[in-house]
């Protein structure tokens, strides 16, 4: 009895086995996976399909977690040997991993092979880095070899993995500096470089910065009281032409000079009031947006 049991066991796995591989309804011939300039190749054949509605073509950067990229429509039922092929264009250097999904009409489906390349994009980007410069942010890199590469955009994320165009440079140089001055607030800018190709793109890596806020300060002047040269230091918030301004106590102009146009942040600057007699005095910082105003006296 005990071997009876073990034969109808035996049967049944066995028919289990076969059943399985009359499911498996389309044999793969081969399967490959290259790169080529901008774009990784995935390419493959068979030479057996029963029921074939097609193929989803899955892509993963970790092995771990799929999405499908492409469908493409297969043979349906055929003995023929036939030949797929899909393009992808990776966006940027990194391991990725590509697998065959086979789907029935009736919505069953069976995973065939996973191949894995390590893909590099055609331009390389190299010490990507950003700083703050008060009101705009500064973002460098250097580029090894940019013969493939016909432009370069720099992005700004606007929301979660949404990116807006800020500045564009063209190719062909070794070192390459943007800037962003299109700044309305202050907070954490993310940035990646747009590389554009010929007829593709793909993107760095993403760089951050913490813009602080600089507030526009007219600190008093030293030494105060003055006998003939003191200096005043300030702030301003926005690139912006700068001019210092004296005026006495009854509000006439004795003294004006034009700083030209200054950057964000501190600066100072030295008044000779010799030629003054002494009294107060009321200095300004005048810049395109706004007046800061603050007093002195002079000693003689």
């Amino acid at each position: 009895m005990k071997n009876f049991y073990w034969a109808i066991v035996l049967i049944l796995f066995a028919s289990s086995t076969f059943s399985q591989e009359i499911i498996l309804s389309t044999d793969l011939l081969n399967f490959n996976v290259y790169s080529k300039g901008w774009e990784v190749v995935i390419s493959w054949s068979t030479f057996h399909e029963i029921n074939n509605s097609g193929f989803s073509i899955l892509l993963s950067e970790n092995n771990n977690n799929w999405k499908q990229i492409a469908f493409i429509e297969g043979g349906g039922t055929t003995t023929d040997t036939l030949k797929y092929l899909y393009i992808d264009k990776p966006p940027k250097t990194g391991m990725y991993y590509y697998r065959l999904k086979q789907i029935d009409y009736d919505g069953t489906f069976t995973y065939l092979e996973t191949k894995s390349i390590y893909y590099n994009l055609p331009v390389e980007i190299k010490n990507l880095s950003v700083f703050c410069k008060n009101t705009y942010n500064v973002i460098q890199w250097e580029s090894i070899d940019d013969s493939n590469a016909v432009e370069y955009k720099l992005q700004r994320c606007t929301q979660p993995w949404i990116y807006e165009d800020v500045a564009t440079t063209k190719s062909g140089k070794a070192y390459y500096t943007l800037i962003d001055n299109n700044l309305d607030k202050y907070g954490y800018y993310i940035y990646r470089i747009k590389i554009i190709g010929e007829s593709t793109s793909g993107y760095s890596d993403t760089i951050g910065v913490f813009m602080h806020q600089i507030e526009e300060v007219l600190s008093q002047n030293y030494p105060n009281p003055v006998e003939s040269i003191t200096t005043i230091n300030y702030s301003i918030q926005f690139l912006s032409d700068v001019k210092v301004v004296l005026y006495n106590i009854l509000g006439q102009e004795v003294y004006a000079e034009n700083l030209g146009i200054q950057d964000s942040g501190y600066h100072n600057y030295v008044i000779n009031c010799s030629t003054l007699s002494s009294g107060v005095y009321f200095y300004a910082i005048k810049t395109d947006r706004s007046t800061i105003v603050n007093k002195l006296q002079i000693i003689k």
